[in-house]
């Protein structure tokens, strides 16, 4: 149990790391993708209302003379370039922005025929090749998006339809570069969380630990502790009884069945402790599986028949196990002793074997009392009793389906219980 809690403790939180790493890195990727689209986005903007190519409005002597460090000052500002300060500096383009500019442009006239190529601004396309990228782009009716590493735009012009391309693949090589450094870090993140969780889980439920071993060996003493007050009584119930006083006879009786009683439940208390412990007390060996459900439903058939239950059994051929024939058998006992009592007289009981890919199916089913339909995870829950009014005549403790659990559990398997339609109840195992 400590150990399955450790485990789930594990998973739990590193789920939830990884969840909150996923949402983080996915904000900061889009909101890093959607900053370098919109810069990209405004030069493009800026170089279709300039007809494709930045103003030469610096020109030595002219009006904005690079010579003239206050011509700077008074360059003209780009559409959103306030929101774009790391490229733009300041709000407006830097003197370098015209070269850093990777761009082409191509003019066609309204029926498609092209009138201007300007490729001087990139070495990576020809001519030729922006021809066919801007006719493609034409008739297909586009008017903007990416194409490969180009970002391209549409404007009407006086010449005809302007299309401006431009280079994007510095920006979008940034984006994919930024996306691997933060998917790593994650990854290194989620590693160093995941062994920090692993070497600390076991400090952290300690306490539960502790709690739990407390518990488990007061369940084990003060069952050992009771067995003697119990074995002097039926002593002394047994000296009684050999007197032969026949008033006395029915109150002996009376002390012997619940003696009895308490001595199965003390016996019951003591293996469920010890099935709680560690995987110590397991010896796996190698078993067929399909010898040990037949060896188990012997005893059970002859039971049933003799109280007119209809007892099926589906057991597949040559499916062998890795564990504990002795507590297998026990489980089997525990399903098959829970199906036998809780079936109304003239019901069913299956017990089926089969396997599905890798895993082993081993099921219980049996007709029962009227119940609400659906999972009943509670069955499994210690002193358990399904209906307190209907059960006070059937024997037990109400923790044999907490052993199977226990033995399940100790075998790596998974066991439920539900009632497919309210009137019978299903009992599944995988290992």
């Amino acid at each position: 149990m400590i150990r399955q809690l450790r485990k789930r403790f594990i998973i739990i939180t590193m789920i939830s790391v990884v969840a909150v790493l996923g949402v983080l890195m996915t904000i900061i990727n889009v909101a890093n993708y959607i900053q370098k689209d919109q810069e990209n986005a405004s030069i493009l903007s800026y170089l279709c209302e300039n007809n494709g190519v930045f103003p030469d409005e610096r020109k030595p002597g002219g009006p904005f003379d690079p010579g003239d460090p206050q011509n700077f000052e008074n360059i003209p500002t780009l559409p959103n370039a306030g929101e774009n300060r790391d490229r733009f500096g300041r709000g407006r383009f830097s003197e370098e922005a015209p070269y850093d500019t990777r761009y082409f442009s191509v003019t066609l006239r309204d029926e498609g025929v092209i009138s201007d190529v300007n490729t001087d601004k990139i070495a990576a396309i020809s001519s030729d090749e922006a021809e066919a990228l801007a006719l493609s782009l034409y008739e297909q009716g586009k008017k903007s998006g990416y194409y490969n590493s180009y970002k391209y735009q549409a404007t009407i012009t006086d010449d005809g339809i302007l299309y401006v391309f431009l280079d994007c693949r510095r920006d979008l090589d940034s984006v994919k570069d930024f996306l691997k450094t933060s998917l790593l870090v994650s990854l290194i993140g989620v590693i160093s969380i995941f062994l920090l969780v692993v070497l600390l889980s076991g400090r952290m439920i300690r306490p539960v630990e502790e709690s739990y071993r407390k518990q488990k060996e007061f369940i084990t003493n003060a069952s050992h502790e009771l067995k003697t007050p119990l074995a002097v009584i039926e002593s002394c119930s047994d000296v009684l009884a050999m007197q032969e006083h026949e008033d006395s006879k029915k109150w002996i009786d009376g002390i012997r069945e619940q003696v009895k009683r308490l001595s199965g439940l003390i016996r019951e208390l003591i293996t469920m402790a010890r099935m709680d412990e560690t995987e110590k007390t397991v010896t796996k060996t190698d078993l067929s599986l399909t010898e040990l459900c037949r060896e188990a439903a012997d005893p059970f058939a002859l039971r049933s028949e003799s109280e007119g239950i209809n007892f099926e059994q589906q057991i597949a051929e040559n499916i062998t196990f890795r564990g504990d024939a002795e507590q297998l058998l026990r489980l089997l006992s525990i399903l098959l002793d829970n199906a036998l009592k809780y079936t109304p007289d003239g019901g069913n009981i299956l017990l089926s074997l089969e396997k599905k890919g890798n895993r082993i199916l081993l099921q219980t089913k049996n007709d029962s009392e009227p119940m609400i339909p659906g999972k009943k995870d509670e069955f499994f829950d210690r002193f358990y009793r399904s209906d307190e009014s209907h059960s006070s005549n059937v024997s037990g403790y109400g923790i044999g389906l907490s052993m199977a659990r226990s033995i399940v559990l100790s075998h790596g398997g998974k066991i439920e219980a539900v009632s497919p339609d309210g009137n019978s109840l299903l009992i599944k195992i995988k290992f």
